[in-house]
């Protein structure tokens, strides 16, 4: 199945842990190792999805038999190892967290302002009726 699979990426301990795209789309991990050399491993594969995020994905430790293959039904444009995220791959994550965030500030600041114009037009309100009651009544015999 791997052989007409999209690449394959191997890693972890003596790159005896590898994962791939099958035909269906879903990353598959695959283990072809020593015993003694998976000990304590933490198996995860990291998916690159379609706009190019990168989402880790942890199995745990010892998870995995030593030679195991296991399509982890997880859907992705990309499959890779822990261990070998691209820098391209890892800076578009982060700026699509960095823009979450600032579409997160954005709206904060839609409701601000929406506040500071409430609090203005209550202070003006306030003024105006302040200085009302403050205005001497007008002198008797005008009109």
């Amino acid at each position: 199945e791997a052989e007409n699979a999209t690449s394959v990426v191997k890693y972890g301990p003596k790159s005896c842990v590898s994962t791939y795209r099958n035909e269906d789309g879903h990353c598959v991990m695959k283990t072809d190792c020593a015993p003694k050399d998976i000990e304590g491993y933490a198996f995860g594969l990291v998916c690159v999805d379609k706009v190019g995020a990168p989402v880790r994905h942890l199995f745990g430790k010892d998870s995995f038999d030593p030679v195991e293959t296991f399509d982890t039904l997880i859907t992705c444009n990309q499959c890779l190892g822990l261990e070998d995220i691209p820098d391209d791959v890892a800076m578009n994550g982060q700026v699509l967290g960095l823009m979450q965030e600032v579409h997160s500030l954005e709206g904060m600041m839609v409701n601000l302002t929406q506040e500071v114009k409430l609090l203005n037009e209550k202070i003006v309100a306030d003024q105006k009726a302040k200085a009302k009651q403050e205005s001497p009544p007008p002198p008797a015999g005008v009109a």
